[in-house]
């Protein structure tokens, strides 16, 4: 029996990484999306890998349709494939939007649940995000002060979905894995976002704009991330979270400044895990163990490695 995996949202940036990661370790990838056609920087990778793209039709309740196309590519014999939910959509971009356009994706996200079961899909792995834990830990503790990330509809959204997803899931007899990510960059440095540009500000040793958010994140190259979604498929249990990416949390504002230090080859200081406490973050939130990590390497080893991936990609 060949591996087969479905991955919705496989157009975007974590998604068309992971398509190809997949790929690479011999599954047949089904790619679910909106868009007219598959992304050009997976049809210029694929080469002979299998990689079909299904496009979701512009009607609210997909799941017959979907489903359909899917049991038409997918022999008997390898429909017990791994679903990826990835997929999540704002106003315009991931993140942004009202309280409605966030919370469409909850209603996205249970029919693809639906599909997955009619696909006989052996676990449902969907790609949650911290923002989820911050307002988790916010409302549980009613902190009398305001919320003050950005993105409240967001975040809001998000910790909705997990908990509407693991239900139709178990409803549906199907495992489901929840994988959180903090912040994911490219190490190419080529989009927009503030950390990304601001990285690439140092690198060219120009003024960047210092930041003003206290939180404290994990950041992680899309390598990492799509390769740690391929294992947590593979081995990760029912009912349980992982969060992806390295062990490693500090401000924007920390992370710059080892930035600039590992640039003009100043030592990273090395800081033991638990010691950082952002507005409702602690270290403790971005530790899985051994599950990913060696539990002995160092978060000095771990942030080095990846500035040297930015480096890298640079020279």
């Amino acid at each position: 029996m060949s591996k087969t995996a479905v991955v919705s949202g496989g157009n975007g940036l974590i998604g068309r990484k992971l398509v190809l990661d997949l790929a690479n370790n011999n599954y047949k990838v089904f790619v679910l999306g909106k868009s007219s056609e598959l992304n050009s920087e997976i049809t210029s990778n694929m080469g002979e890998k299998q990689i079909k793209y299904i496009r979701i039709p512009e009607i609210i309740y997909f799941e017959d349709e979907v489903s359909r196309q899917l049991c038409e590519h997918i022999s008997e014999e390898d429909r017990t494939p791994i679903f990826y939910n990835l997929a999540w959509k704002g106003k315009n971009q991931l993140v942004d939007g009202n309280i409605n356009d966030q919370f469409n994706n909850i209603h996205v996200g249970t029919e693809f649940v639906k599909i997955a079961a009619k696909i006989n899909a052996v676990k449902f792995v969907n790609l949650g995000s911290l923002e989820e834990i911050s307002l988790a830990r916010f409302l549980k503790e009613k902190h009398n002060k305001k919320f003050e990330l950005d993105h409240k509809s967001y975040a809001l959204a998000k910790l909705a979905a997990r908990d509407a997803l693991a239900f139709e899931s178990y409803v549906c007899k199907i495992d489901f894995v929840h994988a959180r990510l903090s912040s994911v960059i490219d190490c190419g440095l080529k989009t927009p976002k503030y950390v990304e540009k601001t990285l690439k500000q140092i690198l060219n040793n120009q003024e960047f704009e210092r930041p003003r958010n206290k939180e404290i994140y994990n950041l992680c190259s899309l390598e990492t991330i799509a390769s740690q979604l391929v294992f947590v498929g593979e081995k990760g249990c029912n009912n349980c979270e992982y969060v992806l990416g390295s062990r490693h949390a500090f401000t924007f504002e920390t992370y710059f400044n080892k930035f600039i230090n590992f640039l003009k080859g100043r030592g990273i200081d090395d800081e033991p895990v638990g010691n950082q406490i952002g507005l409702f973050l602690k270290s403790e939130d971005f530790d899985n163990g051994d599950f990913f990590n060696d539990a002995n390497s160092s978060l000095t080893e771990e942030v080095v490695e990846l500035f040297e991936r930015i480096k890298k990609c640079h020279r």
